[in-house]
């Protein structure tokens, strides 16, 4: 008797489909604006409160399908110690880029029905960004910081990666990776509070959201977009950041963090980052953990 063979693919599009709405896309990078935006089911008024499903997958067969795109083995770490047999997660994504290149959620969204909001700041990755990721929650084209204000996008001239906001690079960071650019050469630009993009972009004023996942590279900007955050409204699982050269800076994002009820984890996933977690981490995905034990059990 011949047998169907179907595709890892296609197995985990089956356990774990997409949800059936497209991506909102925002262009928010010159000059914000509200918009109305869906509101997934469930979310609203929730509080650590994940949304995520057990299923059973195998990491090793993600890297054979080559949906795993971390620069540094990010998500293998995250999908094998943190969210094991976990999907239809909600991640944010700061620094998203095109939605594929060095992404820590890209296997995720792929294979593991996880969705999302994806934040970039290049004008010219958002525009591959909203053809890569049309079925996430929301693709906005934005700098993100504390409060707002004018600042100036300097795009990298090697790395479609690198780019960053001027005022929150630091000189020995400008001369590593713009080379040759200048002030001169930087983008005019509106700086907007985090939050003000989450309202918009997942309906999240007056409500509380949770992200089981947060992934923040935007090349020195990090502690300015966690200054941008209500923690009373918004809450995460686990967040990954990038560490950044100075160590005062990581300092008042460890103070932060840790005055918000999340625990820095000693060895993150990858070198270059810093890692914090939940308190209440293990208890929130303790089921989801046990019902993959069993899916794990009934092979």
């Amino acid at each position: 008797m011949a047998t169907t063979q179907l595709s890892l693919a296609a197995f985990l599009l089956v356990s774990c489909p997409l949800e059936a709405w497209s991506a909102m896309n925002l262009r928010m990078f010159r000059d914000p604006k509200s918009s109305r935006s869906k509101d997934p089911a469930g979310w609203a008024g929730t509080t650590c409160q994940t949304k995520a499903t057990a299923c059973k997958y195998d990491v090793q067969a993600l890297a054979y399908e080559n949906v795993l795109k971390s620069e540094d083995g990010e998500d293998r770490c995250l999908l094998t110690k943190y969210f094991e047999g976990i999907c239809d997660g909600t991640y944010l994504d700061l620094g998203a880029v095109d939605g594929v290149h060095h992404s820590n959620t890209y296997a995720m969204y792929k294979l593991l029905g996880w969705t999302g909001v994806n934040v970039e700041i290049d004008p010219t990755n958002f525009e591959r960004l909203i053809v890569n990721r049309p079925n996430d929650i929301a693709n906005v084209n934005v700098a993100v910081c504390s409060e707002s204000d004018g600042v100036h996008y300097a795009p990298s001239p090697d790395n479609i990666a690198l780019g960053g906001i001027w005022e929150f690079s630091s000189e020995a960071n400008r001369e590593e990776k713009w080379p040759g650019v200048t002030e001169y050469h930087t983008i005019p630009t509106k700086c907007t509070p985090l939050q003000s993009v989450l309202d918009a972009s997942v309906s999240a004023k007056g409500k509380k959201y949770y992200f089981d996942f947060a992934s923040i590279d935007i090349e020195g900007s990090e502690i300015s977009a966690l200054y941008g955050i209500d923690y009373d409204r918004i809450s995460f699982g686990l967040i990954l950041l990038e560490k950044n050269g100075n160590d005062d800076t990581n300092r008042q994002v460890h103070e932060l963090l840790s005055s918000k009820g999340y625990d820095e984890v000693t060895q993150p996933c990858g070198g270059q980052n810093l890692m914090y977690v939940n308190r209440s981490f293990h208890r929130i995905y303790a089921k989801l953990r046990n019902q993959n034990f069993q899916l794990r059990g009934s092979s």
